[in-house]
């Protein structure tokens, strides 16, 4: 099969309860089976454009990463993505002041975790098993969003990527679902969690949820999965 610039699949996991909510991909100009063209692998951190830095994203959950453990194919997924930016917006600026420098470090390993447990295996499955095809890159505010239509079992989607400055890159921090996003259900939980339990109750808690083993599941994949969190 011949394979076009900046194609790719999809798969994934899911979190529960407090972690309600993540996305998926996104990657340059037309979409064909299992793999993604993708810049040179020493380039990766140095990424200014936003459908070449969706493209590593989603280059990381190609078919060959089947061989490696979840544990190493997570590690390349997570360089695409900035997790501080993400729990720092989760909770909003003057919740997230609130914390101690300590807390807040610990709360973005915490949600990295959640991540990696909770919907990185959703997130594996749906990449490997659908298409997205980019169609537009563009502004909002200091934010570059990369916008496309994400096909799966034969339904078509609208999938926005939301990425962040960070240094000379740039880093996915959110991904939505026919206006469905990410960040704002997983600062619905958070902040839920926070008023309930307080900071330390919160970080307990996420201590308890990240504790679990990384799950892998042979369920079909389903569209909401990406930002539902549910088992």
């Amino acid at each position: 099969m011949k394979l076009k610039r900046y194609s790719a699949p999809l798969v994934v996991p899911g979190p529960d309860g407090l972690f309600c909510s993540v996305l998926i991909l996104i990657c340059g100009f037309s979409c064909v089976p299992a793999i993604y063209a993708s810049p040179n692998p020493s380039e990766k951190s140095k990424t200014a454009n936003g459908k070449e830095a969706v493209a590593n994203f989603l280059n990381s959950f190609t078919p060959s990463t089947k061989v490696k453990s979840p544990e190493l194919t997570f590690v390349e997924v997570a360089k695409s993505m900035d997790f501080d930016e993400m729990v720092h917006r989760s909770f909003g600026e003057a919740e997230w002041e609130k914390f101690t420098d300590a807390e807040k470090k610990e709360l973005s390993t915490l949600f990295k975790k959640l991540i990696q447990i909770r919907y990185y295996p959703r997130w594996s499955r749906i990449f490997q098993a659908g298409h997205f095809d980019s169609k537009t890159e563009g502004k909002s505010g200091q934010d570059t969003l990369v916008k496309g239509t994400l096909k799966l079992d034969g339904k078509s989607s609208q999938l926005t990527f939301r990425l962040a400055k960070d240094a000379d890159s740039l880093k996915l921090i959110s991904m939505a679902i026919d206006e469905k996003d990410l960040l704002e259900r997983t600062s619905i939980k958070l902040k839920r969690g926070l008023s309930r339990k307080g900071a330390k109750g919160l970080i307990l808690h996420l201590r308890k949820k990240t504790s679990e083993s990384l799950k892998g599941s042979t369920s079909k994949p389903q569209l909401d999965d990406l930002i539902s969190g549910s088992k």
